[in-house]
């Protein structure tokens, strides 16, 4: 069924399988091919159509019927068919007597001779303007031959010529490579030339076949009129010509379109087996790179960062907005009506002037030192004030450290940058890039970019490809995320899944009905491989998908089946714990595939299937990995961005709401449907409102591709694997992205022409579980601890009590910790007394580190309860403190609440009130461990329990002040009490 490309997500019953179908028939995202029904597409505001007008792609409307009884359709979108031409008169013999007339073919172009001064401007135009390729002067003489013979006396002005150079340099550039800019008169030349087929009008119709009409490069210096022969004869209809266009050349040179199998279309290209091109910024072009290593030089590191911004850069500078008018008025002339655009300016070239408004570009970042945001562009950094900066779009995408963000706003005379708007940089449709890099093959599978955007040699591949998915013979791929294989629900899901699979080939008699992919994403066991049952877990789970599959042996011989790993799955995780690891990640290894393995071989042996077909296979891909359909190209990515970028993200100052502003703001989507602009005012009806779930698709899904990285966080928080960053460029834009996040609803999302799906979890349990697991871990490092009162909090135990507290915190955290956590929350066990939703309550602040009051209840023998404070571990530094410090061995730990160390600090426990405004906040130096929530990012980033002496703490008190330092934010509700149980030691309120 179809899917609007308005983004509605996806709402499938519970309790049910939920797979998601990428059936595209005619360039568009068809979406979710689901079981549940999915809500009809909300109806878009006319101001907001009007708006975004020059986003959005129309298709013309279909001409008239009549039309094509007259002659050929002339809509670009409308493949010609038999229908459109007239249908051919039977032939009559001539009268008696009456000598019989040739059929009236086609005028000849008679050839010209065209001189090098008349051809050299035109070829430098389009050689060493546009490709950068120098022409040297026995091939200027060769292309002139070749232009006067093919376009004749017309060539200039028909536009023939031009079309001809292009695809000679495009051809050039894709046989030669990159590197060779030189292009001279020898075989290289004569056999692009030989080679060429050029698609649409000239002078002469090239056959998309055939090579008839070949060059005499015997005849090039000295053309003369010939008698007509063969090779000279119109080539055949465009009708025939598209019923016998060779596919490529692995089907063979004579392959109808009705023999072509897909499957032999179909290529998943792993992160590690993946060509690598670097780009040179000097040159604006991609150059083949040595084979990347594990272990690179340090300078790797560096380049991530030159290679993503001179790619958004150069990006930039090809948008209008960013282009400078070509006419520029004098001082004189009136500004009015000429083109305005945005210049960008660099870092360093501020200097000196301070005081003046800039846009500048480059690396949103934190400093190490202060914990401000900064920018990093290749000339310097700068900080930035953003106290009263305006993202753009307002709540419409995501802004965090390791995005590229451009920011309007005045240069400080004290070295700051006060940013007034602050907005990503807009992205450029594969369309557009294939203008710059069509002859680049990313993928190495020998399909360049042009051949996926109408250009090129590729019109064969679009049109098998278009016949395959509108003629119900298959196409589908399938993409399922989080299917955990150690669950038994599982596989009676995927069991009721592939029967369904079945009964639709057997019911349609097409074999080719089963999805040509299923894609299956991780992670593959629910508790993780580090937190389950380990490596023979792990083997069961996957022995059970093998035997699953068996079942289906028609299933196991047409369809590929493409396992993507996710952060819990072996053997990163047996290292992380199911944190986030490093990308690229590798497939499964073949430990716990073999049997998998073994059944795909034996259906495939077993089962008799057409010969020459691909046949079923199953594929243990890399995280992300790329898959090649025809000519497009498809990136499969398994991580929680949506969770990732909640945690990290920069927070503006709240500004007065608006709802028709942020409309306007609203990112933009690709619309199937012709919308009229109008100037009207018309008031935002209940249909106009966006969903909470689509806002938040829009808003991932716009951050992702106009960073054009998969990855945009500092290496701190997601690692990767420097001399492998080019495997998560989308640059240029893929033809499909799935973006497997289990954190985020399901949603079907077009923008700017990439089509980007999440499937969602596989399976919704229609119950809510309170825990997913729990686990029991007891350590206690040998110490041994009186627990008798005095003993335990006297002053000389509280050094060795504190570090063997911090041991064992850290060993619980770096044993339980896992990807899909956001905050962690420490919790004494005696605690008498707390809110229910205390968890809630402290998620709202949204601060790194978050810590209650403690207080106690006694009563006294009126039975008043005298509000005891518990903890004096929480508390704002003194400078009578940091005198003391001065004094100390850095061995020393300061315990709280003992005379012999007087450190005059404030503490959280005397102040506040529960009765009064639970959200007050206050910022904290120290803080106790009966009650912490901590953002997960905040221990991944290294900031643990210090079981040693840091700046005179220890445990918790050494843990606020490591996080103060690395730039976190610590805060205290001194109104917000958790009540701990009555200990004797505590003198009451004191």
């Amino acid at each position: 069924m179809s899917e609007s490309p308005d983004a509605q997500p996806s709402s499938p019953a519970r309790d049910r399988p939920r797979e998601m179908s990428i059936d595209d028939d005619d360039g568009d995202l068809d979406g979710l091919d689901s079981i549940g029904k999915l809500p009809p597409p909300k109806k878009t505001s006319t101001k907001t159509a009007a708006i975004f007008a020059n986003w959005q792609r129309r298709r013309p409307s279909p001409p008239p019927a009549s039309s094509s009884a007259a002659g050929p359709s002339s809509d670009p979108f409308m493949p010609l068919n038999s229908s459109q031409f007239p249908a051919p008169r039977p032939r009559e013999a001539p009268p008696r007597g009456q000598p019989t007339r040739p059929a009236a073919g086609p005028p000849r172009i008679l050839a010209v001779d065209i001189p090098a001064s008349s051809l050299r401007p035109l070829a430098f135009r389009i050689f060493t303007k546009k490709h950068n390729l120098t022409l040297k002067s026995e091939a200027l003489a060769l292309l002139c031959s070749f232009i006067g013979r093919k376009c004749g006396a017309d060539w200039k002005t028909s536009g023939s010529a031009e079309k001809l150079l292009e695809e000679v340099a495009k051809t050039w550039k894709r046989n030669e490579g990159a590197a060779a800019i030189l292009v001279d008169g020898n075989d290289a030349l004569k056999t692009v030339i030989r080679d060429l087929e050029v698609e649409g009008q000239a002078a002469t119709r090239v056959n998309l076949l055939a090579r008839g009409d070949s060059f005499d490069f015997a005849q090039a210096s000295s053309l003369s009129s010939a008698t007509p022969d063969d090779s000279d004869l119109p080539t055949p209809s465009f009708e025939s010509t598209l019923q016998t266009t060779v596919i490529s050349s692995k089907a063979g040179p004579d392959v109808n379109l009705d023999d072509v199998d897909p499957r032999d279309y179909l290529n998943v290209v792993d992160a590690f087996t993946q060509p690598k091109f670097k780009y040179n910024h000097t040159r604006k072009q991609f150059e083949r790179a040595p084979k990347p290593s594990l272990y690179p030089d340090a300078s790797a590191k560096a380049q991530i960062f030159m290679t993503r911004y001179y790619l958004i850069y150069h990006r930039l500078l090809r948008n209008p907005l960013f282009q400078p008018p070509t006419f520029a008025p004098s001082n004189s002339m009136t500004s009015r009506g000429t083109k305005t655009y945005i210049k960008i300016t660099p870092i360093a070239h501020m200097l000196g002037r301070s005081g003046n408004p800039f846009f500048i570009f480059g690396l949103l970042s934190t400093s190490p030192d202060t914990g401000q945001l900064t920018l990093e562009d290749p000339t310097g950094t700068i900080q930035l004030d953003i106290t009263n900066a305006r993202p753009i779009p307002e709540n419409g995408v995501w802004f965090s450290p390791g995005n590229f963000v451009g920011v309007d706003g005045t240069y400080e005379t004290d070295g700051r940058f006060t940013a007034y708007t602050i907005g990503q940089p807009p992205s450029e449709r594969r369309e557009t890039s294939a203008e710059v890099f069509g002859h680049m093959d990313f993928l190495g599978l020998n399909m360049p970019l042009e051949f996926s955007t109408g250009g090129g040699g590729g019109r064969g591949l679009r049109l098998a490809e278009k016949r395959i998915a509108t003629d119900g013979t298959g196409g589908r791929i399938v993409v399922l995320s989080e299917v955990h294989l150690d669950l038994p629900r599982t596989h009676e899901a995927l069991t009721k899944l592939f029967e369904k699979w079945e009964a639709d080939a057997t019911r349609e008699e097409q074999p080719l009905a089963r999805p040509i992919t299923c894609i299956m994403c991780g992670g593959f066991v629910s508790d993780g491989f580090a937190h389950g049952n380990g490596s023979s877990g792990y083997k069961e789970a996957m022995d059970q998908l093998a035997t699953t599959l068996s079942n289906f042996p028609a299933l196991l011989t047409s369809t590929t089946f493409v396992l993507v790993p996710g952060d819990a799955d072996p053997w990163a995780a047996a290292a992380t714990g199911g944190a986030a690891g490093v990308l690229p990640k590798r497939g499964i290894p073949d430990a716990f595939t073999n049997k998998v393995k073994r059944a795909f071989t034996s259906a495939n042996s077993n089962v008799a299937r057409k010969e020459g077909g691909a046949g079923g296979k199953v594929v243990f891909g890399s995280n992300p990995c790329r898959v090649g359909y025809f000519t497009r190209e498809i990136v499969v990515f398994r991580d929680d961005l949506g969770a990732r970028f909640a945690r990290n993200t920069v927070r503006f100052k709240q500004l007065a709401p608006h709802a028709e502003a942020e409309r306007e703001h609203e990112m933009e989507l690709d619309a199937r449907s012709d919308v009229p602009a109008t100037q009207d005012e018309e008031a935002p009806s209940a249909s106009d409102i966006v969903a909470d779930d689509v806002r938040m698709a829009r808003k991932l899904v716009k951050t992702i591709l106009d960073q054009s990285y998969l990855s945009p966080y500092p290496l701190s928080i997601r690692p990767v694997l420097w001399d492998y960053m080019h495997t998560l460029s989308l640059f240029p834009l893929p033809s499909y992205l799935v973006l497997a996040d289990a954190t985020t609803p399901p949603f079907t999302v077009t923008y700017e022409g990439c089509h980007v799906v999440n499937p969602g979890r596989f399976l919704v349990a229609g119950e809510r579980r309170k825990a997913r697991s729990g686990t029991i871990i007891e350590k206690d490092f040998g110490v041994t601890l009186s627990q008798n009162v005095a003993d335990r909090h006297s002053f000389e135990a509280q050094g060795p009590r504190r570090k063997a507290m911090g041991k064992a915190r850290n060993f619980l955290l770096y044993s339980t910790l896992k990807t899909e956590h956001s905050w962690v929350l420490w919790r004494d066990v005696d605690i008498k007394e707390a809110s229910a939703s205390m968890i809630e309550d402290f998620i709202a602040h949204d601060k790194d580190i978050v810590v209650p009051n403690i207080w106690f209840h006694r009563f006294d023998k009126d039975g008043n309860d005298i509000e005891g404070r518990f903890d004096y571990n929480s508390w704002v530094e003194s400078d009578k403190a940091r005198k003391l410090r001065k004094t100390l061995s850095e061995d020393t730990v300061l315990a709280e609440g003992y005379k012999k160390y007087k450190t005059g600090r404030k503490y959280m426990a005397t102040m506040g009130d529960w009765r009064k405004d639970q959200s007050e906040e206050m910022d904290l130096d120290g803080i106790g461990g009966v009650s912490i929530l901590v953002k997960a990012d905040v221990h991944r980033a290294g900031i643990n329990f210090p079981s040693y002496a840091f700046e005179n703490q220890a445990e918790t008190e050494g843990f606020a002040k490591m996080a103060k330092r690395a730039g976190y934010k610590v805060i205290g509700l001194p109104n917000y009490v958790v009540w701990h149980i009555d200990t004797e030691e505590k003198p009451g309120n004191a």
